[in-house]
């Protein structure tokens, strides 16, 4: 039985998408995610990450984070 508190995040990607990013290299994979977890920060916030990702629990707000 799952904890009625869990919160459970699902991303998914086209095949399209997989095909894109298969022929990068490991520098510009590296790139992408560096941004995607920049935009999901700053966009969501670290606050409702830590609801998903328990390396957040303890990091408050991304100005704390990035400076």
């Amino acid at each position: 039985m799952k904890n009625s508190k869990t919160t459970e995040i699902v991303y998914t990607f086209s095949r399209e998408k997989i095909e894109e990013c298969k022929d990068m290299s490991a520098a510009q994979k590296l790139k992408w995610l560096e941004e995607a977890n920049l935009f999901i920060n700053k966009t969501i916030g670290f606050e409702k990450r830590a609801l998903t990702d328990s390396r957040f629990k303890d990091v408050i707000t991304a100005k704390d984070f990035y400076t």
